[in-house]
């Protein structure tokens, strides 16, 4: 694979642009297991006000940004797209996830990269 700098850090750093303004913060009520009280605590909620999936949202709204000469490549596009590999919730069919990822080295790396920022390097599997 011979990407550009450019475009690994675009990739990297902008394909989780769905998320911006997709969380709320919100109290909820919890007992204390110590003091057996009930106390104000926050939690994240959704507030998805672009309902568009997750990695297509974030190509639309690159979209915006990018366009003319700027345009996102066709692989960009679709490594952001498809950055979940089959870790994707929605409704596509799997050979489609399969497919662009064989077509699209890009995307399979930016899927392990974030696989493994994810559940390793951060933590969030523990």
């Amino acid at each position: 694979m011979d990407y550009s700098e450019e475009t690994i850090a675009l990739v990297a750093l902008l394909h989780d642009i769905c998320k911006v303004n997709f969380y709320t913060v919100e109290m909820r009520n919890k007992k204390n297991d110590e003091t057996g009280q009930w106390e104000k605590v926050p939690f994240y909620a959704i507030n998805d006000t672009l309902p568009y999936g997750h990695g297509e949202k974030s190509v639309y709204i690159l979209s915006g940004y990018f366009y003319g000469e700027n345009r996102l490549t066709r692989e960009e596009a679709f490594a952001i797209r498809y950055h979940m590999g089959f870790s994707y919730g929605g409704t596509e069919e799997r050979g489609t996830i399969g497919k662009a990822l064989e077509m699209y080295p890009l995307a399979l790396a930016l899927n392990v990269a974030d696989m493994e920022a994810s559940y390793f390097l951060e933590g969030s599997n523990k």
